[in-house]
């Protein structure tokens, strides 16, 4: 799987480099030419307030492609052991909407603050999601 969306990712950046076209005006390359996802995110952060030691949470971050070319999240990386993550494996089309869950297991008492690496095929790669609260017993 992991293959299959490098292969893609890599085709769809020879396709973009290879079918870019030139605007009008003498020329010059139009910004509204390039084919490029964008992506635009709901929420990139999240505070669970209170929650319960040893009972699993789950928030899901959406994602929209407000770009003109097929979004990919190439990979999703929790920063701890302690927390898991399902997402959208599929391209994500212009105008559709695309998740990433993610899941926390508290077995420590107290403040906790985490995070997740979200890297796209966007030219903005790397968005930081985030998510807090307090443990409790």
């Amino acid at each position: 799987m992991k293959r299959f969306v490098l292969f893609l990712t890599l085709a769809m950046f020879a396709s973009t480099a290879t079918f870019a076209q030139w605007g009008g005006g003498g020329g010059k390359l139009e910004t509204s030419d390039l084919k490029a996802p964008v992506v635009k995110w709901s929420k990139e952060s999240f505070d669970f307030g209170k929650i319960k030691q040893n009972k699993p949470v789950t928030v899901e971050f959406e994602v929209t492609n407000v770009g003109n070319a097929p979004l990919l999240l190439v990979k999703v990386e929790p920063a701890c052991n302690c927390t898991t993550s399902d997402y959208t494996k599929s391209p994500i089309m212009p105008g559709q909407k695309g998740m990433v869950k993610v899941s926390f297991d508290a077995k420590n008492l107290g403040n906790f603050s985490k995070s997740v690496n979200v890297t796209t095929n966007a030219k903005e790669s790397l968005t930081i999601i985030k998510f807090f609260g307090t443990v409790e017993k």
